[in-house]
């Protein structure tokens, strides 16, 4: 394994150009949903378990 700036396709500055890229920014999300799944579970930042996409109770149950 190489250090990281050894590979020819890593650009350490590309990070503000790829987010400006809609198109490729929204096509990124969709194939790491597809792989991962949607964001589930208790929002460790909201102790009532209110928020989030999809928001749930302390016991893990859809509220």
């Amino acid at each position: 394994m190489e250090p990281r700036w050894h590979y020819q396709n890593m650009n350490p500055l590309g990070l503000g150009e790829f987010m400006s890229n809609r198109t490729a920014l929204d096509r990124y999300k969709a194939r790491v949903n597809l792989y991962v799944g949607d964001v589930k579970g208790v929002n460790p930042s909201d102790p009532q378990g209110v928020l989030g996409l999809y928001p749930v109770d302390q016991d893990g149950t859809q509220g």
